[in-house]
């Protein structure tokens, strides 16, 4: 029986050695996650213990071998076999990618189904956005489904760290970003890169910082790809490939707005709007208020008790002084956001009444007020970005209070306007005192603005 157990004794050994130098190769293309790490030294601790008074049977050494083998990824023995997320991290820059000599043929098309939502939770009326009804379209959990021929590759900034982990029966990626100046109320700091395997697809899923891991989890725990029809399918784009070009990441310029511009309209002002019907918009007046007791709380967007919670409205309905965080922003690979100093600022109301004539006998549907004013300074050609870097996370960068509007999440939209109404209408934002002198609003504009001097967008001067 000795002699069975110390030959036992050596084959462990061996069998040790074997799998550890696979677990020590030095392959570059592989990094594994820290809770890959642990697990894999809390194993090889474990069987590495001296044997008491149990020995092991020959049967029973080969089997914890066998386990310690299937301890190591599937890429160390079957990259070309088995689709494996490959992660690289160097500084806060992540690096994920897929490869594989298989090709998908994507002969059959699907829809994203998911089987379980948290409470109070709703898809957005376009795209695959899914927010909780009392933050209307803020947070939540954004879908986006990419596909796949053989091979992807993914860039993540502003990485703090990440996990290679299964949900329910997908390979996923779990990254955790870290970014200081924030400009959105619930900022999107978790993102997932989860796996379809057998259809070909990835699904890159932005979390929302008001959605708790164990809600999201559960939700894609439940999420599938369902077989449709073209019509009915989930849109798509191809996944980056690995060869094509990296897209270099560059500060946004807007360009400038010239000081003179026939865009730029004052208070008290008519412009003619041609937006899903023909109208007059005038601003006829803009209010500083510092309390907000005599506005109706059911016209705004976010209700009394959010608004107390974000520390932007005292419990008297005052506007408080606020702590604001000064940043300068990190370039996302080599380093992040760093708070260089903090700055005390006065919440201030900037309430607007302005009148909306329609001009046909035709009703105006699906009309959207939802622009937020933008900070403009004086350049040397005209009104330019401005560029402090402020954490403004207490704002929501949208129309604030609108005593026209639509119920739930289609606070934004004015309710049907007659044929030759005339229709006086009352809207805000929360700002900053020093933010007052600053404010340009351009009117119904739904497509983002890429260049501030643009011809087609309307400019109204609410500056105080």
């Amino acid at each position: 029986m000795k002699k069975f157990n110390d030959e036992a004794d050596k084959e462990m050994k061996v069998a040790e050695k074997l799998v550890q130098e696979e677990f020590d190769k030095d392959n570059p293309k592989i990094e594994f996650s820290k809770d890959y790490e642990a697990r894999k030294k809390q194993f090889l601790a474990g069987i590495s213990e001296e044997p008491t008074k149990k020995k092991m049977t020959k049967k029973k050494l080969w089997l914890v071998a066998a386990a310690l083998l299937f301890l190591v990824p599937a890429t160390v023995y079957t990259a070309n076999e088995v689709y494996q997320f490959l992660t690289k991290k160097t500084n806060y820059e992540l690096d994920v990618s897929l490869n594989q000599e298989k090709n998908y043929t994507h002969d059959k098309s699907y829809k994203l189904k998911l089987d379980y939502l948290p409470e109070n939770m709703e898809k957005y009326e376009h795209g695959d956005k899914y927010s909780y009804k009392d933050h209307l379209n803020e947070g939540g959990l954004s879908f986006e489904l990419l596909q796949i021929t053989n091979q992807a590759e993914f860039k993540e900034l502003y990485t703090k760290d990440y996990q290679e982990t299964k949900i329910g029966e997908h390979q996923v990626v779990i990254i955790e970003r870290e970014k200081l100046n924030k400009d959105a109320a619930f900022d999107f700091d978790t993102i997932v890169y989860l796996l379809f395997e057998k259809e070909g697809y990835i699904l890159k899923t932005y979390v929302g910082n008001d959605v708790n891991e164990a809600e999201w989890k559960k939700v894609l725990e439940n999420i599938a790809l369902e077989e449709t029809t073209k019509k009915e399918a989930t849109p798509f784009q191809e996944a980056p490939k690995k060869d094509q070009k990296e897209e270099v990441i560059k500060k946004i310029d807007l360009g400038f707005l010239p000081e003179n511009s026939k865009q730029i309209h004052s208070v008290g002002e008519k412009v003619k709007i041609n937006t899903n019907g023909l109208f007059n918009f005038t601003i006829n007046k803009v209010e500083v208020l510092d309390d907000l007791s005599q506005l109706e709380e059911n016209n705004f967007r976010l209700n009394h008790e959010e608004l107390l919670e974000k520390g932007i409205l005292n419990i008297d309905n005052k506007l408080p002084t606020i702590s604001q965080k000064i940043i300068k922003e990190g370039n996302g690979r080599t380093t992040v956001d760093e708070e260089i100093g903090q700055k005390e600022n006065q919440v201030k109301f900037v309430y607007i009444t302005a009148t909306l004539e329609n001009l046909a006998d035709s009703t105006i549907e699906n009309l959207f007020l939802q622009n937020e004013p933008y900070l403009l300074n004086k350049g040397s050609k005209g009104w330019v970005m401005d560029e402090e870097q402020v954490d403004f996370t207490s704002y929501s960068g949208e129309v604030d209070y609108l005593d026209s509007h639509g119920v739930e999440n289609l606070f934004y939209n004015i309710p049907i306007i007659d044929g030759k109404e005339k229709r006086e209408i009352h809207f805000g934002y929360f700002m900053d005192e020093d933010q007052l002198d600053k404010m340009f609003l351009p009117l119904f504009e739904y497509r983002g603005i890429d260049n501030l001097g643009a011809k087609d967008i309307t400019w109204i001067d609410i500056r105080q």
